[in-house]
């Protein structure tokens, strides 16, 4: 009897204990227990992103398995697209600004063609031959390209009276509540896990040439061809325009109806010269007055050269949703012993998809979709060269003292080669 009675006692001081280090949720421990109605700012919980659904707020937990999410998706998507692609290929993954870059660009070429056919028109068959002989005599190799391609986008405690006991099994009969919330993942975080995978030691895409990804790199680009390209689409409405200005063959007068147009014309270019050296002193696109700065011209031009290349791809990864819930389960072993049971899961979805610039074709196309099973946070690795994580101070950080603290609360021995932590601080 004592024997069993022991045993009892053992269990009873035991089990909780152990259900505690499982679930790591015991009241009191973590403030994850006992939290309020999803919805409201509590402990623990991550601010709302990209305006949180269903349960307001989104606990840091589900983005944290959320965000493992994307990159167990960037590597399905990585591992799809180099079997796909040709030996030497360029990925380029979309990103909106830089094709508003190539929109930009674009505008403002079609402009100077429309320009010079204008100022073609006005001159007969023997002009315009007169015209290619002197282009092929002193105008350098054409760099212009041409974009062959569309480019897309507890309770308390174990010892209760029976009737209590009675009361707390009506009051906390069982349950489990889901407090569910949504939020933004940015499609960038997508292309940066995708870099990752891409250039991963030991899965490495040997077919890969190289990826682009603008956003890494601002708004710059490769300045000698981009600056080489825009020169001859702006010299070759200028070319004409000279060669009319020179010859003046079909003047007859102020009021001669070519010399009208061509006077148009010339306002025309002179506007279109000057949004251009105007855009020089802007850092970056105007929204209210549509203008574009030089810089994201000169990008867009080298987006186009990059789609240009016969083993060009566009990757187009978009994050639709993303979101997670946190269950909450309650009876009588959790009332009693071990507090809530808390677990948490995250996920995401993601449209996909890959194209071949050089002939519009669609070489991939999924919506995927990862969710993970209920689980809980796990452990983190801590650095041994880094200061523990809950240490209340690093002055020593400044002294290049930083090392993994493994006693708790104790600090770190005070140095005469560090004058930031005192003798006085150490000893105390």
């Amino acid at each position: 009897m004592r024997k069993t009675l022991r045993f009892s006692i053992v269990v009873l001081l035991v089990v909780p204990l152990l259900l505690d280090v499982a679930f790591g949720q015991k009241t009191g421990k973590g403030g994850s227990s006992g939290q309020g109605a999803a919805g409201a700012n509590q402990a623990g919980a991550a601010p709302s992103q990209g305006g949180a659904g269903g349960g307001g707020s989104a606990y840091f937990e589900t983005l944290m398995l959320a965000y493992g999410g994307v990159n167990q998706l960037s590597e399905a998507i990585s591992k799809q697209v180099c079997n796909a692609i040709d030996d030497k290929s360029t990925v380029i993954i979309y990103d909106q600004t830089a094709f508003q870059n190539l929109q930009a660009w674009e505008a403002f070429s079609s402009a100077a063609k429309l320009l010079e056919a204008s100022y073609k028109s006005l001159l007969t068959p023997e002009q315009l031959k007169e015209l290619e002989q002197q282009k092929e005599k002193t105008e350098a190799k054409n760099l212009e390209p041409k974009l062959g391609a569309a480019a897309a986008g507890a309770a308390t405690g174990p010892y209760i009276a029976g009737s209590d006991l009675a009361g707390l099994i009506s009051a906390f009969s069982a349950s489990t509540v889901n407090n569910a919330s949504t939020f933004t993942i940015a499609d960038s975080t997508m292309a940066v896990s995708l870099q990752h995978q891409f250039l991963k030691n030991g899965t490495s895409c040997t077919k890969l040439k190289q990826t682009k990804y603008y956003p890494l790199f601002g708004t710059s680009a490769d300045l000698k061809k981009a600056t080489e390209t825009l020169t001859t689409t702006l010299g070759a409405p200028n070319q004409v325009r000279h060669y009319i200005q020179t010859t003046n063959k079909f003047f007859t007068g102020k009021d001669d109806p070519k010399f009208l147009i061509f006077t148009d014309l010339n306002t025309s270019y002179d506007s279109l010269l000057a949004t251009l050296i105007s855009s020089v002193g802007q850092n970056q696109a105007s929204s209210s007055s549509g203008a574009s700065s030089i810089s994201s011209i000169l990008q867009g031009i080298d987006l186009e050269t990059a789609l240009l290349d016969p083993n060009a791809y566009l990757l187009y990864a978009d994050v639709v949703a993303a979101g997670g819930t946190q269950k909450d389960k309650k009876n009588l072993l959790t009332v009693l012993f071990t507090g809530d049971w808390i677990s948490y899961s995250g996920g995401l979805i993601v449209n996909v998809a890959l194209t071949r610039t050089s002939t519009n074709a669609i070489v991939l196309a999924d919506t995927l979709r990862y969710r993970t099973d209920y689980k809980h946070i796990r452990h983190p690795r801590e650095s041994e060269s880094v200061e523990s994580v809950d240490n209340g101070d690093n002055e020593y950080s400044l002294c290049n003292l930083e090392r993994r603290d493994r006693f708790g609360d104790s600090d770190l021995p005070a140095s005469p080669t560090c004058p930031a932590v005192s003798v006085e601080k150490a000893t105390q």
